[in-house]
């Protein structure tokens, strides 16, 4: 009989129970109710909802379409100021209409006079102050599941900068939930809504202003450049170091494979050209020789950014070529040698890359009408240094896939597959930052009074998207840059061409090795209607320099460069106690690695932020550039023997943990401040 009544007792307590659960429930849905349809609960969520939205298709045309990050910054702040803005503006209508309004009204007193305890009543205003935040984020959130579903290739960039922000502003929304609802306990009406109004100024721009000395005195953040050199090449070394050959730029007398053969190879193209002269002086300089395998200064006097004479420019123009602009499987040996026979057809040739190269060129020349071809004529956006002034802009170039192609050359070349598919995952991981103009920098050659453009990631050449430009030039073996016939500027360059600003006479050598000439001429076919393999080509030769010669981003001297990437670390280790920049840059990243999303933060004008990300040991790795190897001296890979080691200076995830674990007991004092209230 005992045992009955405990399960009786039993039953009751849990029909009770339910009952008290199911009263909650409804109670919390009337509530719901009536705040979903007050006026400026529903104007506020509105407008915040619309903002965003907007913002994001923005982002998602502007960044991901594009393929760009120059925007990034922008959109990131504006997000965050009107969207943090907005959404606290909501709060504050949905907790005076919960906390304020209701209490005046009459209804948190038939609440409890119904019996309900003041905790359970005090718990579902702030439920539904939250709760009504998530409807409007929740709109946000389902604009970037579509927008994904329209660009799923773009899946990391989306969950960096999209997904990331629905997370910060659900995290906001709680934030400032807690914040409000204590403040709506605690004063009166008019005190609490100053408090609101500044609390919400503050949060949307005390980023912005205490980024201000900063932005004022420290200059751009390059460190993100280092960065993906150092952190790409030690990953392309570790990935593929087991074959040996791949590394070797031993020729056996401790000089470099790479170099040397270049340097030979130039000069003995070029030298059937000795015997020309212009104005008493040789059009071909012999003493020219290529510094280290630095396709910086392959790329320095391109001629892709001016129209006036250039030193050496048929030896820079085989380099630009070659190493900046990825066609390196052109035949120079086009001109009479004097008997001579060339031993070597093509720049790269001894070089330990060659085999890779040779063997992808080679397979898309052969089966160039059975490869799908979906960018002819196009020029990669990789290649173009876009204006600052957009309506200066005359070619755009496209923002291309390289993964048909890999997938096409991998059944082709499958012994190559693995390093194909590193070479189109670095692609996609990075393009937008890659060929993004605001990264692109100008060559830092002392003395020099011309300075090529170039990409300052990759170092390959870039062409003025404000200048015409003829896609058959930009694609031939003898063009290397075409600007038009205006009068202003000189014709052509061309390779047979005897160079000088205001006559293009011809050498009258023609081409004795018909063979090359035509090989040349289908290749530039191949080029122009596969514009993705100049892509890949490129990023083999830029990946395998990064592996193999130790570089950094630098407007001067080495050493002095790796004195301005300490200190530029030291500058970003002030964002872990500026709690003022926090939110900002919580806002972004989450759920992507740190250094990605460095390279996208990076680009904020209006928002210091640093990097979150480091590498420690960076001195390490000073006497493998080629800076401080003796003259063609053979390379040796540097991430053979030191290992990268690295920091986190800031952790996106550690810090939502900690502010949530520091609001939360905001929950309970506001408890204690409604129940006192209550009682009275």
């Amino acid at each position: 009989m005992k045992k009955d009544l405990n399960v009786v007792k039993r039953e009751e307590s849990t029909s009770n129970f339910q009952k008290e659960v199911k009263n909650f429930f409804l109670l919390y849905r009337i509530n719901l109710k009536l705040s979903l349809r007050d006026v400026g609960s529903i104007i506020s969520g509105i407008l915040f909802a619309s903002l965003v939205t907007l913002f994001f298709i923005l982002e998602f045309s502007e960044i991901i379409v594009a393929g760009s990050a120059d925007k990034y910054g922008t959109y990131k702040i504006l997000v965050y100021t009107l969207g943090s803005s907005t959404l606290i503006f909501h709060i504050l209508l949905s907790s005076l209409y919960l906390f304020k309004k209701q209490v005046k009204d009459g209804i948190a007193s038939i609440e409890l006079r119904a019996g309900f305890k003041t905790w359970k009543s005090y718990l579902i205003r702030v439920l539904i102050v939250f709760s009504t935040s998530l409807v409007y984020i929740g709109v946000s959130l389902a604009i970037t599941i579509v927008l994904n579903a329209m660009s799923i290739g773009n899946t990391k960039l989306f969950f960096n900068l999209h997904y990331s922000q629905v997370f910060f502003l659900t995290f906001l929304a709680f934030f400032s939930t807690m914040i409000m609802t204590v403040v709506m306990v605690m004063f009166k009406t008019s005190m609490a809504t100053m408090f609101a109004m500044v609390y919400m100024i503050a949060i949307a721009l005390a980023p912005i202003t205490a980024s201000f000395s900063y932005l004022l005195f420290q200059e751009r953040d390059t460190n993100y450049n280092t960065n993906i050199r150092i952190i790409s090449g030690s990953k392309f070394y570790n990935s593929f170091k087991g074959n040996e050959e791949l590394f070797n730029d031993d020729n056996g007398f401790g000089k470099s494979k790479t170099t040397t053969s270049i340097n030979e190879y130039v000069k003995a193209t070029l030298d059937p050209l000795s015997e020309y002269t212009e104005d008493g002086k040789s059009i071909y300089d012999e003493n020219y020789k290529m510094e280290g395998f630095s396709l910086r200064h392959s790329v320095e006097m391109n001629g892709a950014s001016s129209s006036v004479k250039f030193e050496n420019s048929k030896a820079s123009h085989i380099l630009t070529k070659n190493l900046g602009f990825g066609q390196v499987y052109y035949n120079y040996n086009v001109f009479e040698e004097n008997g001579v026979e060339s031993k070597q057809e093509y720049l790269l040739e001894e070089t330990p890359i060659w085999p890779l190269l040779e063997a992808i060129n080679e397979a898309v020349l052969k089966n160039q009408d059975s490869f799908s071809s979906n960018n002819s004529g196009e020029i990669p956006t990789l290649f173009i240094e876009k204006s600052s002034y957009y309506w200066m802009n005359r070619i755009d170039g496209k923002n291309m896939d390289i993964d048909n192609l890999v997938k096409e050359l991998s059944r082709q070349l499958p012994e190559y597959s693995g390093i194909l598919k590193f070479i189109q995952n670095f692609y996609n991981q990075y393009r937008s930052i890659l060929a993004d103009a605001y990264y692109k920098g100008r060559y830092w050659s002392s003395g020099s009074s011309y300075k090529a453009s170039y990409n300052d990631i990759l170092d390959n050449a870039l062409i003025p998207s404000s200048r015409g430009v003829q896609i058959d030039n930009y694609y031939s073996w003898k063009e290397l840059y075409t600007i038009g016939n205006y009068p202003n500027y000189s014709d052509p360059f061309n390779f047979d061409e005897v160079d000088a600003p205001n006559k293009r006479d011809r050498c009258s050598l023609g081409y004795k090795n018909e063979l090359a000439k035509s090989h040349n001429d289908e290749m530039a076919k191949v080029y122009k209607s596969f514009p993705e393999l100049t892509i890949l080509n490129q990023l083999i030769v830029s990946l395998w320099r990064m592996a193999m010669d130790f570089d950094i981003y630098r407007t001067d001297e080495l050493d002095s460069s790796l004195y301005e990437y300490y200190n530029t670390t030291v500058a970003s280790n002030t964002l872990k106690t500026d709690i003022f920049r926090h939110f900002a840059a919580m806002s972004t990243g989450l759920f992507s690695d740190v250094l990605y999303n460095d390279l996208f933060n990076v680009s904020n004008e209006v928002f210091y932020q640093g990097q979150f990300y480091t590498v420690t040991n960076i001195f390490d790795f000073e006497n493998f550039s080629y800076t401080n190897r003796e003259a063609d001296a053979a390379m040796q890979p540097a991430y053979k023997t030191t290992k990268i080691k690295t920091k986190t200076l800031f952790l996106i995830p550690l810090a939502y943990f900690v502010y949530i674990v520091l609001i939360s007991p905001l929950g309970y004092i506001g408890y204690v401040v409604f129940n006192k209230k209550a009682k009275l």
